[in-house]
């Protein structure tokens, strides 16, 4: 696999200065002209109260404008038929034509009847799929079994401290390399349940160090914390985080960077920064985290070199539990539904103008999924299981959201196959109105997934799900139809 060096870009914009790329995710206010409903306003809160705000979709956009009542129903059977397409959904093509999805009563979980009706045997279509994007599954949330504390998932601050000395000590984590935040941590009275130790497998055998009982003092200030860390220099860690993947990934990220800076649409500048934000959420909770600094908590180093974190210190479990309760109710939640609320809009638009931003953003959630299944891979080889994956239904959730993104890419970009385009007759096809970074960027892209296709042939062929170009190359088929992925066997 090819890497890049960690300094390296293809993007002359890409080098850190002193403004920050992100300074307008979550402006103080913030209004659309001619709507005040529009305006949006961030505090950045203290103590325990912490009001995050995500910019979302202007309800005065061309996708939001209202759109006139449909009519009485004329008959009974027409109103049965239009209830039952609202319980079993109506399928892809006849959403995105806005045609009635008529069920086939004999096979109501089958191809529906007018699906059947276009279909031409030397036609290949889609298949007809009751899917809609906000079934996608973007972030990983389940109990890690460190502790019984928070069963009904709320970030609510540890009660029982052994002690009122606040403890600072750096946290990093193994996926975003130049990452490093500062957290205020306090020592705990263990309950039954929490567990104080790390532990991993060597050759079936089960080893282990011991951790101090120690914890995030605040996870309100934290999350604030966190956030700040997001607004003003996510785009260096992730392209740190990315710097030795392979370079049609590498190029992709930094393309991204450059599209947020050039687009003029304000829902297509807000969606790709929600995503940018959840991809920096994702690689911060994956991996292993461990901590640095002059003081780490009386922790001691590891120096087993079978642990993965050897010569390192690990990072207390609870905390690990607290951190996941940070991600997931401050920013996997509002994230999630901001996103895919804002990819479907642009999807089900139907407009070319917004490929650029549906292409990238597709691209990125299917990476996501990438790095969430290689951790599920790693995590499960750490500790010994003999199953593929730890969390094996949320990894069979994630797969299913893949094939949904990639039936919905597929569909808005009908028939049109990226290595087949005359770019010097672009003039004539529907992506005329790409500027010359765009046009350029999808043929070098086009030329990079080429190199790659026995690399690609070997992981689709073989089921190498781990793989991060698995999801990612399955845009660029001609004729692409959902692929069976991984089924939980639980």
């Amino acid at each position: 696999m090819q890497s890049r060096a960690a300094g390296s870009t293809t993007d002359p914009r890409s080098a850190s200065d002193s403004g920050s790329d992100w300074t307008d995710i979550t402006p103080e206010s913030c209004e659309r002209p001619g709507n005040s409903s529009d305006i949006v306003t961030t505090s950045r809160g203290s103590g325990d109260h912490v009001d995050f705000a995500y910019i979302s979709q202007s309800s005065n956009s061309p996708s939001n404008r209202r759109r006139r009542p449909r009519g009485q129903f004329r008959t009974t059977e027409q109103r049965e038929k239009t209830s039952a397409t609202r319980k079993m959904r109506a399928c892809l093509r006849c959403r995105m034509q806005r045609v009635r999805c008529e069920i086939d009563d004999s096979d109501p979980s089958g191809v529906c009847k007018t699906c059947r009706n276009i279909m031409k045997p030397t036609i290949h279509k889609l298949p007809c799929v009751r899917w809609i994007l906000t079934d996608c599954a973007l972030y990983r949330i389940a109990d890690l079994g460190y502790t019984h504390r928070w069963l009904d998932w709320k970030m609510t601050d540890i009660s029982d401290w052994e002690s009122e000395e606040i403890r600072v000590s750096n946290m990093r984590c193994t996926l975003l390399p130049s990452f490093s935040i500062p957290i205020k941590f306090r020592r705990f009275v263990p309950r039954e349940g929490d567990l104080m130790r790390r532990s991993w497998y060597d050759n079936k055998e089960k080893r282990s160090i011991s951790v101090t009982p120690y914890a995030i003092a605040s996870m309100s200030e934290t999350a604030n914390e966190l956030s700040t860390v997001m607004d003003e220099k996510m785009f260096d860690y992730l392209h740190d985080a990315v710097a030795n993947t392979d370079k049609f990934i590498y190029n992709t990220y930094a393309f991204a960077r450059q599209h947020i800076k050039r687009t003029t649409v304000k829902e297509e500048g807000v969606l790709m920064r929600n995503v940018l934000r959840i991809c920096f959420a994702v690689h911060f909770s994956g991996g292993s985290a461990y901590l640095e600094g002059d003081d780490t908590l009386d922790i001691p180093l590891a120096t087993d070199p079978s642990y993965n974190l050897c010569g390192k210190v690990p990072y207390p479990p609870i905390a690990d539990t607290q951190l996941d309760l940070i991600l997931f109710s401050k920013f996997y939640q509002p994230l999630q539904k901001l996103i895919l609320d804002g990819l479907s809009k642009l999807v089900m638009s139907n407009k070319p103008q917004y490929w650029t931003t549906i292409y990238l953003v597709t691209f990125m959630l299917l990476h996501n999924c990438s790095v969430l299944t290689w951790d599920r891979y790693r995590h499960a080889r750490k500790h010994g299981t003999k199953e593929r994956y730890t969390l094996p239904r949320f990894v069979e959730n994630l797969h299913r959201g893949a094939n949904i993104l990639l039936a919905h890419y597929h569909y808005y970009k009908g028939d049109m196959h990226l290595p087949e385009i005359d770019w010097k007759q672009r003039h004539t096809i529907r992506l005329a109105h790409l500027s010359p970074p765009e046009f350029g960027f999808f043929i070098r892209s086009t030329e990079l997934v080429k190199e790659k296709e026995d690399h690609i042939r070997i992981c689709l062929e073989y089921d190498s799900w781990e793989d991060e170009l698995y999801f990612v190359s399955q845009m660029f088929e001609k004729d692409w139809s959902p692929r069976e992925l991984f089924k939980s066997p639980e």
